[in-house]
């Protein structure tokens, strides 16, 4: 079977057999590889502290992907084919602050510290994406974190500095303070660690299959054999997992809940993208809620308003759904398909994205290899009463007034 293969702040890393229940999280802050800047607190991808960004080369678009993510919520075996950047990699006081690093000292934004990090690779990234920001896109940014010593306003200004829209403060550039040592700040440009890997870029994902402590891992090349896998092994019992973003561990816990059957679908072609019809728009069930956020933009600025206003309350609503780190790597598709698995159960999903989807009119298509069939979001069958290899396809959104 293949290794493991993924870049660690610029550092190449190979594993043969990754257990398939190891987190990021906790193999950064392993005594091995003691990258302990990546801080775990609540462990369910609510407080921030453990974001790092995660770079994936996208061979449609020709450029690298980079989005702030919930280390504490991602299987290790999950960023096959990845970049991982944490805090180290982008400076530190024994060599070079990055620029956000740096004011978020020189705003006097951090006390104890176990917060900070999280912070800075969250507006690193989105700096990263975004170099010309505006000072609403920066207070919008920080829903997933939350700091017990600072009262968030010296953290915000820090940021808000960024903006092209910022009023420099005269008394902070004449008399901040800051922690000895850091007088200046000094911006290096992209540091190497930074450079994503010719190697990530011709990087064909083929079959994988990794297991460990009696748990199984699976990374299907394509819808085919996530079916097949599926259907080989539990079909839909509920020891068996398809794994987009897995922010549902940050809801269901073992032992009530520990599937062990795990099925990689997050990199699927069949599973991502969008397409418009006359209807309406037609989305990959495993995108990120982040991605249907930003579609739905560029349909509200291209479409009819008369078509779009149903798009406009969506986008408002996922808007407001969990926090930013979840939506970037939560998808639409497990979303859904959470809700009715867990329907028949003591702990029901109690899934208002579901609800907005069935208020607009949205239907649901799931692929099985004995055809597929389309169902009103409404109408979509328990997962017990779909064949053994079923998966979420697209859900389609229709324009509506």
């Amino acid at each position: 079977m293949p290794n493991l293969l993924f870049y660690i702040n610029g550092r190449r890393v190979e594993i043969g057999q990754p257990d398939p229940t190891t987190l990021l999280v906790d193999w950064l802050r392993s005594d091995e590889i003691g990258l302990t800047g990546t801080k775990l607190s609540c462990g369910e991808g609510g407080c921030g502290a453990c974001t790092v960004m995660l770079s994936r080369w996208d061979p449609i678009k020709k450029k690298v992907d980079e989005t702030a993510i919930n280390s504490c919520l991602r299987p290790l075996a999950s960023i096959d084919g990845a970049m991982i950047t944490t805090t180290e990699g982008i400076g530190s006081t024994r060599d070079k602050l990055d620029p956000v690093q740096f004011r978020l000292a020189a705003f006097n934004g951090s006390q104890c510290g176990y917060c900070s990090p999280g912070f800075v690779m969250n507006m690193f990234t989105f700096l990263r994406n975004n170099p010309k920001p505006v000072q609403q896109e920066i207070e919008d940014l920080f829903d997933g974190h939350i700091c017990r010593c600072t009262g968030f306003r010296p953290i915000l200004e820090g940021m808000r500095s960024f903006a092209v829209d910022f009023k420099k403060n005269d008394k902070y550039h004449t008399n901040h303070r800051c922690r000895p040592g850091i007088e200046v700040e000094q911006h290096l440009g992209p540091q190497p660690s930074l450079t994503f890997p010719d190697e990530l870029k011709s990087y064909k994902p083929s079959l994988h299959e990794w297991t460990g402590r009696g748990y199984e891992w699976f990374a299907p090349a394509t819808l085919a054999e996530a079916q097949g896998i599926k259907a080989t092994h539990g079909g839909n019992s509920r020891n068996v997992k398809l794994v987009v973003g897995n922010t549902s561990i940050g809801i269901y816990k073992a032992p009530e809940y520990d599937p062990h059957v795990l099925i990689d679908i997050a990199q699927l072609t069949e599973l991502l993208g969008f397409s418009t019809d006359d209807a309406g728009v037609n989305i990959g069930a495993a995108e990120s809620l982040s991605n249907v956020v930003d579609e739905l933009q560029k349909l509200i600025a291209t479409k009819p308003k008369g078509k779009t206003k149903g798009f406009v309350a969506f986008r408002k609503h996922l808007l407001d759904v969990a926090n930013l780190q979840v939506r970037n790597i939560g998808s639409i598709g497990g979303n859904v398909m959470m809700t009715r698995a867990q329907a028949e159960t003591a702990q029901p999903f109690p899934s208002d994205v579901y609800m907005v989807l069935a208020t607009l009119g949205a239907s649901i298509t799931i692929a099985s290899r004995e055809g597929n069939t389309t169902y009103p979001i409404m109408e979509l069958p328990a997962p017990s009463h779909l064949p053994g290899d079923a998966i979420a396809q697209t859900i389609h959104l229709p324009y509506s007034n």
